[in-house]
C-alpha cells in the first residue's frame, strides 16, 4: 500500500518534502493545504511586526508525492 508526503514549493523557487507520511492522499492534500495557509499567516505576521522590510513576494504551493513503503 503506497505511502504519501508533502513536497513544498516556496516562492524563492526552494523545495522542502515534509517529515509526516500519510496512509492516504487526501490526508496530505489536507496538510498540504494547512502548510500553505500557515505560510501565509506567517508572512503576514512579519508584515506586521516590520511593514518596512522587503519580502520575496509570492506564495507557497504544494505537491502530494507517493512513496514506496
Amino acid at each position: 500500500m503506497p505511502k504519501y508526503k508533502v513536497e513544498m514549493h516556496y516562492p524563492d523557487g526552494s523545495t522542502w518534502v515534509e517529515d509526516p507520511e500519510f496512509d492516504t492522499e487526501e490526508e496530505a492534500e489536507e496538510y498540504g493545504c494547512d502548510t500553505v495557509s500557515c505560510f501565509r499567516l506567517g508572512g503576514e505576521i512579519l508584515e506586521m511586526s516590520n511593514p518596512w522590510e522587503e519580502r520575496e513576494d509570492g506564495e507557497a504551493d504544494y505537491e502530494v508525492i507517493e512513496i514506496d513503503d
